[in-house]
């Protein structure tokens, strides 16, 4: 199996201003920790590191000025503005170590549902398992090709040998929804058209004077009493 591989340095300065400087150079303050083992901060290459992301392993062969350590990220943390990683946990492990981490899921195939007018729906994108190092996926995917309209798969459905998924087995994956109708630009000024008409209307009715025979509201026959009783 081929690990990503990242180059890193230790950090002995931990001053705010020398970190400040260490990002400004083009690296990520990190941090590399083991269990029952070392734990001391790092520096690694932001270029490098973000292509890792992209990478086929999840496992990392971390080179610390010479020494490799098998590791696995445990923590990002993101720049809320430019979305940049600001600094990055990395935990040893050992290849036999059994470990919970959390996994990409991805959607393969064209669902026979899609195909008859429906729209795929994902909402689970990561899962958390427990396996040995040694065993973890680099994504875990679903086929979607027999999923009808009004079907789904939850995580109860998956058959992943040798790895357990810590998620409810009854949340959904994915699956296949009725289309939802799409209301245009055009149909919304045709009612606004029809609304506005209507509106009008109604003015013109209210507007419009009794026409000869129509009888007159109890208001109106008092008043014309009054006026007769004053002449």
């Amino acid at each position: 199996m081929a690990y990503n591989k990242i180059k890193a340095e230790k950090r002995t300065n931990l001053k705010k201003s020398h970190t400040k400087k260490i990002r400004k150079s083009g690296k990520i303050p990190a941090i590399y920790y083991k269990k029952g083992g070392d734990s001391f901060p790092i520096a690694i290459g932001k270029i490098s590191f973000m292509k890792s992301l992209h990478g086929d392993s999840l496992l990392y062969d971390l080179d610390i000025d010479g020494d490799v350590k098998k590791s696995v990220i445990r923590d990002i943390q993101w720049h809320p503005v430019s979305d940049e990683a600001q600094h990055v946990d990395f935990m040893g492990v050992a290849l036999e170590d059994v470990i919970k981490i959390q996994i990409p899921v991805e959607t393969v195939g064209a669902s026979v549902g899609v195909e008859e007018g429906g729209v795929l729906h994902q909402t689970k994108w990561s899962l958390t398992i427990r396996t040995k190092a040694k065993n973890i996926p680099d994504n875990i995917t679903v086929n979607v090709e027999e999923l009808g309209i009004g079907e789904s798969i939850a995580v109860g459905d998956l058959d992943l040998e040798g790895i357990g998924v810590m998620d409810d087995p009854s949340i959904s994956i994915v699956s296949v929804v009725e289309p939802t109708e799409v209301v245009t630009t055009e149909e919304v000024l045709e009612a606004a058209e029809e609304l506005e008409a209507l509106e009008e209307g109604e003015e013109l009715e209210e507007g419009e004077e009794l026409e000869e025979g129509e009888e007159l509201e109890e208001g109106e026959e008092a008043e014309e009493e009054t006026e007769e009783k004053e002449e």
